[in-house]
């Protein structure tokens, strides 16, 4: 090009006097033609050492994620069929009482299910432990290679591509380590997995898959037993119409008695358990993946840990793994939320002695006769205000200037905890592929392909599916409905019977002068207890009807079942826990009338909440439910499982034990004629030896694992937590160390939890989730709820705007406000002249003040409530759902995979490498706790893939610090 210029430069300002014009600017072109040829070849050129070096690349991560996908080293010999091959993906269990006759029937549904098993490719396995009364009979089901590759492809489960070294941290280890402050939360699980590139999986694709080479380990336990489960909950074994179709059909049919997969090993010390002591493999080599998660995560002790949500989702599958971490999520965002809290009732209790209302209850209210709170015919008398010094003074703890700033707090904070947890929940379903499970891979329930009376086309997939038109759920829905208002009626009796015992038991405590100023506080207390006592017994019975009820409505994917159980059972809940709350926030005391014109329910006068408020007595309420409910979940939570395993251990090995018994006297008697045959002078050493030998046999995984209980689904779990966030931020303006209790009560919940499915159950069926469902639109509108709740309770519950009102028009310093609140009984409608709470003047008319007074009522709750939505709307609008980095990792992702699937390039150089045959002492990366090392000087300067492509860009592969270097060191270590 600079050679063009120089020519044009040489030619005279004569342009057609010069003769060589013409030839001059034919040579200018033809040069400018050939610089553009060169050009576009060296461009050429730069893209094919880009697709080179890219595939180079490729390659090497190939390679390398190899050696780090196994999930633990030791392989449990009883996770195996008889030749040590062929691993257990499943087992089925079915027993039979001896002496009595073999059921025909279910002896006729076994033999066609297997059969019908074994015809798709599944293995079986039998095994028989067998007792003096019950015959336990186990079927170990093993999926070959063909079966798993169909219905791989057919679930689209996720195989994996290439490894993804990105750093994946928490916030506050990235504070803690920027700051150099030692984390004491970081855990020391010795295996952290790494994230992979994945696509759907493709049976003509497999060569371009990393694990091929050991089909057997190429997708992990959890997901060989999702596919295992699939098939057994949709194997026909007889007539469609009937239903009879799937595992869990047998199981109500009691044709098998349990369907379960197993756990990877024990979850106590392997090595002095169950591997021989004179093995020489190093015991690190032994730590299963149930062991590690005990170890590190389950346990008490490691109650400050970072949960290894990583670990826990492939152990127990995405369902699992997003419960969990929202769970840490919401304890994590509890803490200031506690703390605040904690604060705010500390100062409510240390300025309690400065309440000027309080004092004036307590001495001036000693000339002050107050009206009975109930009939005088019933036996309340008259008392005087000085009587309530108490509970006015306690009312400030709960009814301060601080509690208002605290309602406001949280109500901001429910609203970020809800954006930020979308931003963590699109995290979750990027890094674990399911962010189109819902859309694209959820098929339709087994219930519902067996009794779906039609079929139509998937709009999304366009594969026929079993079909309920919705003119005939219709009438389910509304058959549900009604039995949601019937249990909702039912709560509302109970709650009247609640409220009649409360007036009872007012009633007579005010008959006794001694029990008159505890009158109210032990009614409460002991209403509250009943209140409990009614809330847990009809939880449990409408838990069970909604559970039928949604199986009758036939939902056509388990995300929808559950959603609309969880919209069933939360409805009824919330009415459930929260119908008294709202009665003593809101009702009571409001429309009792005043003297001479009280208004009577089912011939009893309603009690008032007295001169102080209702606000202690709903606090009171608060903290019985909410402590109570905690209390009595966790104490369910710990003993009952255990108590239930108990039981079942010892029937089980009550069982068994006879059988060895038996096994025992005869192989005892058959050794010790070959030990006189091989050692007649020392029979007694042979038999030690003999002992010692059976010792070390290794128990059965299916035995161990039968004595587990079933494990139960996370509805339960979601529910206590959700109800748990309602009454953190609905009446929290009433209980400021509601977060602190929760706070306190999540720390057990993990560890119960993570115990539970540890040690107490059988190990989960692996089930995906993108999300967690419909438990976030509940949240959403529990926030709402909060937030009117909170300024409702402000402005008409406590006395804070009657306060600030008075102070603003009457008296600054707040002289003579309690008088101000009194109102005279009007003449002759009381025995003696007697005062009551309320703006109404000698007449019993509201007065002026009544009515300014609402007027500002209603003004507080307008403006606290346009105040904090429009700022959860501004919040909404600066924390964007999907983070923009992340929305750019996927992209870039869906990019790399598109490419890695396009034609066979990846193939050829993948068997041109043989990565199988090299060792990690030949150059393989270095391992960091199980982890690539991929900031190793070998290989990469520490910057991941897609970083670095971001950093320099696709097409300068040539400028990335030391590529070329470790390209050449690669292929070093290649040859």
């Amino acid at each position: 090009m600079l050679g063009i210029f120089k020519k044009k430069a040489s030619i005279p300002k004569n342009d057609k006097d010069n003769p060589d014009y013409g030839t001059m600017q034919l040579l200018s072109k033809h040069e400018e033609a050939e610089e553009q040829q060169e050009q576009e070849n060296e461009d050429d050129q730069v893209l094919a050492e880009d697709k080179l070096q890219t595939e180079l690349e490729m390659t090497r991560n190939l390679e390398l994620s190899a050696y780090l996908y196994n999930e633990y080293k030791w392989k449990h010999p009883t996770l195996y069929f008889e030749d040590g091959q062929r691993k257990i993906d499943f087992m089925l269990m079915y027993e039979e009482k001896v002496g009595t006759p073999i059921d025909k029937k279910n002896a006729r549904r076994r033999r066609c299910f297997e059969k019908a098993i074994l015809a798709i490719g599944i293995e079986l396995e039998r095994t028989i432990n067998d007792s003096e009364t019950v015959k336990y009979h186990f079927i170990k089901v093993h999926l070959p290679w063909a079966v798993v590759a169909q219905y791989a492809q057919d679930l689209l489960s996720r195989a994996r591509l290439l490894i993804d070294d990105s750093a994946y941290e928490c916030w506050s280890a990235y504070w803690l380590h920027r700051f150099r402050i030692p984390n004491m939360m970081a855990s020391a699980m010795p295996w952290k997995p790494n994230r992979f590139l994945t696509a759907p999986y493709d049976k003509t694709k497999l060569h371009k898959f990393i694990g091929r080479e050991n089909l057997e380990t190429f997708f992990n336990a959890a997901e060989r037993s999702r596919l295992a489960y699939y098939i057994l909950s949709n194997t026909l074994y007889g007539d469609r119409r009937a239903g009879e179709m799937g595992i869990d059909r047998l199981i109500e049919e009691k044709a098998y008695h349990q369907a379960y997969p197993l756990h990877d090993g024990p979850y106590t010390d392997t090595m002095s358990e169950e591997v021989n002591k004179d093995d020489p493999a190093p015991p690190e080599d032994y730590l299963n993946t149930r062991h590690m998660l005990y170890r590190y995560w389950a346990r008490w002790g490691a109650w400050y840990k970072y949960q290894p949500i990583e670990v826990i989702r492939l152990y127990f599958g995405e369902k699992i793994g997003i419960y969990f971490s929202w769970l840490g999520f919401y304890t994590a965002w509890l803490l200031p939320a506690a703390l605040v809290g904690f604060i705010v009732f500390l100062a409510g209790i240390l300025s309690m002695g400065s309440n000027p209302v309080a004092a004036q209850v307590c001495n001036e209210g000693k000339h002050i006769k107050m009206c009975p709170i109930c009939s005088p015919s019933t036996g309340c008398q008259y008392y005087y205000l000085s009587d309530n010094c108490f509970s006015a003074t306690i009312s400030y703890v709960f009814d301060n200037p601080g509690t208002v700033f605290f309602s406001i707090f949280m109500c901001f904070w429910a609203v970020s905890f809800l954006e930020y947890w979308k931003r963590k929940e699109a995290t979750l379903a990027y890094r674990w592929d399911t962010m189109d499970f819902e859309a694209e891979e959820e098929r339709p329930r087994p219930t519902f392909s067996a009794f779906a009376p039609g079929k139509r086309q998937n709009p999304i997939t366009g594969e026929w599916e079993p079909y309920m038109p919705p003119s005939k759920r219709f009438p389910r829905y509304m058959t549900g409905l009604s039995v949601i208002l019937l249990m909702a009626s039912l709560v509302v009796i109970f709650l009247i019977g609640v409220i009649v015992y409360r007036t009872v038991i007012t009633i007579v405590m005010y008959g006794s002068k001694n029990l008159r100023s505890m009158a109210s506080s032990i009614s409460g207390f002991t209403g509250g207890l009943l209140n409990l006592v009614l809330i847990m017994l009809l939880s449990r019975t409408y838990s069970k009807l909604a559970h039928t009820l949604t199986e009758w409505e036939m939902h056509r994917t388990q995300t929808e079942f559950e959603d609309h159980l969880t919209f069933k059972v939360f409805c009824f809940q919330f009415v459930n826990f929260y119908a008294y709350i709202f009665y003593i926030a809101f009702i009571k005391g409001r429309f009792i009338g005043y003297p001479g014109h009280y208004n009577h329910f089912l011939g009893l006068r309603p009690v008032d909440c007295g001169p102080t408020g209702c606000l202690v007595e709903l606090a009171t309420q608060l903290a019985i439910v909410t402590v109570g409910k905690q209390i009595i979940g966790n104490a369910k939570e710990l003993f009952i499982p255990m108590f239930k395993n108990y039981l079942l251990q010892r029937k089980i090995r009550k069982q068994l034990a006879r059988e060895a018994k038996l096994k025992a006297a005869k192989d005892e008697q058959k050794n010790e004629q070959q030990d006189v045959q091989d050692n007649p002078d020392d029979p007694e050493e042979n038999k030690k030896n003999e002992e010692e030998e059976e010792s070390k046999e290794p128990q059965t995984r299916w035995l161990s694992d039968l004595e587990l209980l079933k494990d139960e689904p996370l509805f339960e779990e979601y529910l206590e937590m959700v109800l748990q966030f309602g009454f953190v931020t609905v009446f929290v303006a009433s209980f400021p160390l509601a977060p602190f209790f929760a706070l306190l009560n999540n720390w057990v919940e993990i560890r119960l939890d993570a115990n539970k499915y540890i040690t107490q159950t059988k190990r989960p069926i692996a089930e995906k989730a993108q999300d967690i469902g419909i438990w976030y639109s509940i949240l959403e509108a529990v926030t709402k709820i909060a937030v009117i709740c909170n300024a409702f309770v402000i402005a008409f519950t406590s006395e804070f705007v009657p306060r600030l009102l008075y102070q603003y028009t009457v008296n600054e310093h707040m002289h003579g406000y309690v008088n101000f609140t009194l109102a005279h009984a009007p003449p002759n409608t009381t025995t003696e002249p007697c005062r009551y709470k309320a703006y109404r003047d000698a007449e019993g008319k509201r007065t002026l003040f009544y009515w300014e007074l609402t007027t500002w009522r209603l003004a507080f709750v307008i403006i606290f409530e346009h105040l904090v939505f429009g700022i959860s709307v501004l919040i909404a609008i600066l924390v964007p759902d999907v983070p923009k980095s992340l929305d750019i990792k996927i992209k870039r992702e869906k990019f790399i995979v598109d490419k890695m699937l396009e034609g066979d390039d990846v193939d050829d150089n993948i068997d041109k490498v043989s990565v199988r045959q090299r060792k990690i002492s030949e150059g393989a990366p270095t391992l960091i706790n199980g982890n690539v090392g991929m900031d190793d000087p070998r290989y990469f300067d520490g910057t991941s893939i897609a970083a670095t492509d971001m950093r320099y860009g696709r097409n300068n592969y040539n400028n990335r610090p030391r590529f070329n270097s470790a390209i050449s060191q690669f292929q070093g270590n290649k040859e």
